[in-house]
C-alpha cells in the first residue's frame, strides 16, 4: 500500500491502523426484457465506506483510555471531515461506527472505526 499517514480531519491514527478496508460498490437494477430475460444495469456509485482496525497502547491503562477517548470524542462530534487511507484520493465521509475491545490490564486497547463517504461541507 502507499505509504500515507491515516488521518480524519485534524486526527492522525497513530500508530497505523493494522487493517485498513476499503470498500466501492456500484448499484445494480435487473430490468425484465420481452423475452423472459433480465438485464442487469449499473444504476450508479455506492458511498465509499472504510473500516480501520488498530490499537491504542500506552504506558498505563489511563494513557490508553485518554487516546480512546480523543477518539471518541471525534465519533461523537458526527462532523464530516476528510479521510486520507492509502490507495485512495482523500474524501469527505462521516465517522459512522466506533468499537473498542479491552482486554488485560488495559494498557492495550483494540478499536474498530468505520467511515461512511459523504456529508461533503458547503
Amino acid at each position: 500500500m502507499d505509504e500515507i499517514q491515516v488521518s480524519f480531519g485534524t486526527y492522525i491514527f497513530q500508530p497505523t491502523p493494522a487493517k485498513i478496508r476499503v470498500e466501492s460498490a456500484r448499484a445494480a437494477t435487473a430490468y425484465s426484457l420481452p423475452d423472459s430475460t433480465q438485464q442487469l444495469i449499473i444504476a450508479g456509485k455506492k458511498p465509499t465506506r472504510v473500516e480501520l482496525a488498530g490499537e491504542l497502547f500506552a504506558e498505563d491503562a489511563a494513557g490508553a483510555r485518554e487516546q480512546y477517548a480523543a477518539l471518541n470524542r471525534l465519533y461523537q462530534e458526527g462532523q464530516a471531515a476528510v479521510l486520507c487511507v492509502p490507495g485512495q484520493e482523500p474524501f469527505y465521509a462521516l465517522f459512522t461506527a466506533l468499537t473498542l475491545t479491552a482486554a488485560g490490564d488495559g494498557r492495550v486497547l483494540d478499536y474498530t472505526a468505520e467511515f461512511t463517504e459523504g456529508g461533503e461541507k458547503a
